[in-house]
């Protein structure tokens, strides 16, 4: 295996318009909160690993972050449809 790197001309990404200072503001409490996140989730019993438990596990860190007012309870909605399509694309 072996590892190729390409010069950035050749990728074009199509990014959706947003504000740079809202998206640091949304991701300082993940910076402020890093210990209680960590503590949060190793205190968690999650299902056995593999791929078959991946949807079930990312709900239950995300119920959990949410419930501990890491996680806005729009979150919810948002993960939720992740796993939808997650399932879409790898469970059919």
């Amino acid at each position: 295996m072996g590892v190729t790197f390409h010069s950035p001309s050749e990728v074009y990404q199509d990014r959706n318009e947003h504000d740079l200072l809202k998206d640091f503001e949304d991701e300082i409490p993940g910076y402020l909160n890093n210990d209680r996140i960590v503590q949060i989730l190793d205190g968690l019993e999650l299902k056995k690993k593999g791929a078959k438990n991946v949807c079930d596990n990312l709900l239950t860190c995300y119920l959990e972050l949410i419930k501990n007012n890491i996680l806005p309870n729009k979150e919810q909605g948002a993960v939720m449809a992740w796993i939808s399509d997650y399932k879409k694309i790898y469970e059919n």
